[in-house]
C-alpha cells in the first residue's frame, strides 16, 4: 500500500488562516496514471498480508419502479406514451368492415409493427378512449386485439387477419396504438447501456392447437409457432403433456442492466394486466362486471421447491387469499413468472382474437339423458375403453344493435377437460354432462347488456367440442391430436351439444341462463355434429403472425429485489514516527507540522497499481499518532 499527498498544496496553510482539511479531492479515474511505489515521505510501500485483508457481503433490498406499458394502479391505469411508436384515432366511418384492412388518415406504421386496437362496439360510441386518453376507462371493458402490419401507406393498413364486422355503423372513433414488432431487441433495448423498461412474454406450445389441420396449405403446426425456441425452457421446468401451453414472463432483454438484482423478494411480486377481462373477477354476478383488468400476486401460501428446475417458487394467484385461483408460479431466484392458466394464456395470445376469458367447464358422466329425451331413444356417448377430451366454442353473429357486437371469430376455450368413458350397470355407455361454475360469465352481455355495463363480449351460440380416442393410445390433454375434434350437434338444427340464444327466446345469449344450463350429450348428438377446424381468421398469414409470436408482456411488473454487494477490506496502519514529512515540493518543515494523505494505492508484487482510493477531503497525519486507513473494494 502506498500513501500519497500529490494533490496537496501545503503552501496555502503557511499563514494558519486556512486548513488543508477543507480541500476537496477528485475521485480516482478508471484509467489511473502510473504511481511511484513509495510513500509521500519516500519510504517503501506498506506491506500487506492476510491480517490486513478481509472480505464481507452486504444484502440490499429495495422496490423497483414499475416496468411495463402502463402506469397507475388497479382500476386506474394509464397508457405510457413513451412505449408507443405512435397512436391514431380510428374513424369508424368508411372502414372495410370484416376485411383485414384498416383505413387511416395520418401517420402509419411500418410493415412488421404491431397495432393494438381497443375495439368498442358501436353500441358504446360515447365511451371511446380518446376522450380520456391516456387513462383507460375503468368502467368500460372492451375487447383489445393485436394485429401485425403486412403493408401500410397514409390511407390503408393491411393487417394479418380480419377486423370486427361493424357494418352499417355511424360516426365513431377508437384509439389504436403502434408498437414495434420486435421491440425488445430493436427498439426498447436498442442502446447498449439502455435500461429496457418492459418484460418479455413467450407463450410456448409444443403441440398443435386443437382444430389445426396442417394438411391445408398455409396452415402451420407447432414447429412453426413463435417461441418454439423456448421449448427447452418448458422442458427445463418439467411441464408435461397435461400442460398445452406455458407462458414465460422474463427480463432477459438483450441490453438489460442489473435492474432486478440477484432475485425478487418473496411476497412482493405483482403482475398486472390492465386490458384482460378475467372471468373470475370477484364482486360481480353474470353479465354486469364493469371494472376490468387482472392483477396477480404471490402473497398467499408457502414457498415450494421445484426439484426439476432446482429452485424455489411461490404460487401466482389472482388475489391474495386462499380462495383465489392459482394462475402460475413465481421463481424469485430466477426472476421469472410462469403462467400456466390456459385461458389466461389464450387472452394474452395475439392470434386468439379475444382479450376475455371463459370459465372452466365442469365435466362428469351420468347415466340418464337430458330431461327432454326419452332414455330408450338414445345411447350414451362415453363408452368404456375410450378417453374423451372436451372444451367449448363460443361464437357470435355479425354486428347487430340488438344481438351482436360483431367481434371476429375467436379461439375456443383454453381449458380442455379429460374424462375416461364408463358403461353403467346395464352395460350402456354413460352420457357426458357439462356445466359451469357459478357466476362464470361476468363480462358476457345479454340483449339488455349490449348497451349497459360497458362493453364486454357476447355470443349467440355455444357448442361443445369433443375428441374421442381409444384408451390405449395414452393421450393426455396437450398431446391429443389437433384433428379428430367434433362440433357436437348440428348447429343449424340444434341438439344437446349446442346452446343457441334463439332457443331460449333471446337475441343474444343471456349469461344467467347459460350459467344454469347443462349439456347432456348422447352418441346421437355427437354423430349429428361436424368436424371442428380453426376459423380461417386464426390461421391466416401465420407466416406473419402466429401463435407464440407474443414478444413483450403487455402489462406491468412490480417487485422488490435483493442485490448483493461484495467487498474486500484492506487496512493499513501508519505508526506515530512514520510519514511525518513529505517529498511534496510545497511541504516546508518549518511551517507544516503535519502531513496530509490524498490518495491510497494498492500495488501488486510487481509494482503495478491494482486499486486506488481517495478520501473526499485530505486525511491528516499528525506526529505521535497512529493513522489507520481502510479501503473497501466493491464488486
Amino acid at each position: 500500500m502506498v500513501l500519497s499527498d500529490r494533490e496537496i498544496d501545503y503552501s496555502i496553510d503557511y499563514s494558519s488562516n486556512y486548513s488543508i482539511e477543507r480541500n476537496r479531492i477528485l475521485s480516482p479515474k478508471d484509467s489511473q496514471p502510473n504511481i511511484d511505489a513509495i510513500n509521500l515521505d519516500g519510504s517503501n510501500a506498506i506491506n500487506l498480508n492476510r491480517s490486513n485483508i478481509s472480505s464481507l457481503k452486504q444484502f440490499i433490498t429495495g422496490t423497483t419502479n414499475d416496468y411495463g406499458f402502463f402506469s397507475g394502479s388497479p382500476n386506474s391505469w394509464s397508457f405510457l406514451n413513451s412505449m408507443q411508436i405512435n397512436r391514431v384515432t380510428l374513424a369508424y366511418v368508411g372502414q372495410s368492415w370484416g376485411d383485414n384492412l384498416l383505413i387511416y388518415t395520418g401517420p402509419y406504421p411500418d410493415p412488421g409493427d404491431l397495432i393494438f386496437c381497443f375495439w368498442l362496439p358501436p353500441q358504446f360510441g360515447t365511451l371511446y378512449i380518446p376522450t380520456s386518453y391516456p387513462l383507460i376507462p375503468n368502467d368500460a371493458p372492451f375487447n383489445t386485439l393485436v394485429y401485425k402490419v403486412l403493408s401500410a401507406d397514409s390511407t390503408n393498413i393491411f393487417v394479418d387477419r380480419s377486423i370486427p364486422d361493424f357494418t352499417g355503423t355511424g360516426a365513431h372513433g377508437m384509439l389504436t396504438a403502434f408498437y414495434p414488432g420486435n421491440g425488445l431487441e430493436n427498439y426498447y433495448g436498442s442502446g447498449s447501456t439502455q435500461n429496457t423498461t418492459c418484460w418479455n412474454l413467450n407463450i410456448v406450445r409444443t403441440y398443435d392447437v386443437a382444430g389445426t389441420n396442417i394438411n391445408t396449405q398455409g396452415i402451420s403446426g407447432f414447429s412453426q409457432y413463435g417461441s418454439i425456441e423456448y421449448a427447452g425452457t418448458k422442458n427445463y421446468f418439467g411441464f408435461s403433456s397435461d400442460t398445452p401451453a406455458v407462458g414465460f414472463v422474463h427480463y432477459t432483454n438483450e441490453y438489460a442492466i442489473n435492474t432486478f438484482g440477484e432475485q425478487l423478494i418473496e411476497k412482493t411480486t405483482e403482475l398486472h394486466m390492465p386490458t384482460v377481462m378475467w372471468h373470475k373477477i370477484t364482486g360481480y354476478t353474470n353479465g354486469n362486471a364493469q371494472n376490468w383488468g387482472l392483477s396477480c400476486y404471490d402473497r398467499y401460501g408457502i414457498t415450494k421447491y421445484d426439484p426439476i428446475a432446482k429452485s424455489t417458487y411461490r404460487d401466482l394467484r389472482d388475489g391474495v387469499s386462499s380462495g383465489n385461483t392459482i394462475v402460475g408460479r413465481v421463481y424469485h431466484k430466477l426472476k421469472m413468472f410462469v403462467i400456466t392458466d390456459q385461458e389466461l394464456l389464450t387472452a394474452l395470445s395475439y392470434k386468439s382474437n379475444r382479450s376475455y376469458t371463459y370459465p372452466e367447464p365442469i365435466v362428469e358422466l351420468v347415466s340418464n339423458p337430458s330431461n327432454n329425451t326419452p332414455y330408450y331413444s338414445v345411447s350414451g356417448l362415453c363408452e368404456s375403453g375410450k378417453t374423451y377430451f372436451i372444451t367449448l366454442l363460443y361464437e357470435n353473429d355479425a354486428y347487430s344493435s340488438s344481438s351482436s357486437f360483431g367481434y371476429p371469430a375467436s379461439l375456443h376455450c383454453g381449458y380442455i377437460k379429460k374424462i375416461i368413458g364408463e358403461n353403467d350397470m346395464n352395460g350402456r355407455p354413460k352420457f357426458l354432462k357439462i356445466r359451469f361454475p357459478a357466476n362464470g360469465f361476468p363480462y358476457m352481455r345479454s340483449d339488455s347488456g349490449l348497451s349497459s355495463f360497458g362493453s364486454g363480449w357476447n355470443a349467440n351460440t355455444v357448442q361443445v367440442l369433443v375428441n374421442e380416442q381409444p384408451n390405449e393410445y395414452g393421450y393426455d390433454i396437450a398431446s391429443t391430436p389437433a384433428t379428430g375434434w367434433t362440433r357436437v350437434s348440428d348447429i343449424a338444427l340444434g341438439g344437446n351439444g349446442v346452446y343457441r340464444a334463439s332457443d331460449f327466446g333471446d337475441n343474444t345469449i343471456d349469461p344467467t341462463k347459460l350459467n344454469s344450463h347443462e349439456f347432456i350429450i348422447s352418441r346421437q348428438d355427437y354423430a349429428s355434429g361436424s368436424t371442428y377446424i380453426l376459423n380461417s381468421g386464426l390461421t391466416s398469414n401465420q407466416n406473419i403472425l402466429n401463435f407464440g409470436d407474443e414478444s413483450f408482456f403487455y402489462g406491468v411488473v412490480r417487485a422488490q429485489t435483493i442485490k448483493t454487494k461484495y467487498y474486500s477490506s484492506i487496512v493499513g496502519y501508519v505508526l506515530p514516527n512514520e510519514l511525518n514529512s513529505s517529498l511534496n515540493p510545497t511541504f516546508n518543515l518549518n511551517y507544516n507540522d503535519c502531513t496530509y494523505i490524498s490518495e491510497i494505492s494498492v500495488l501488486d508484487n510487481n509494482g503495478n497499481v491494482v486499486a486506488v482510493g481517495k478520501p473526499t477531503s485530505p486525511l491528516k497525519k499528525e506526529q505521535n499518532r497512529i493513522l489507520a486507513v481502510q479501503l473497501l473494494l466493491e464488486f
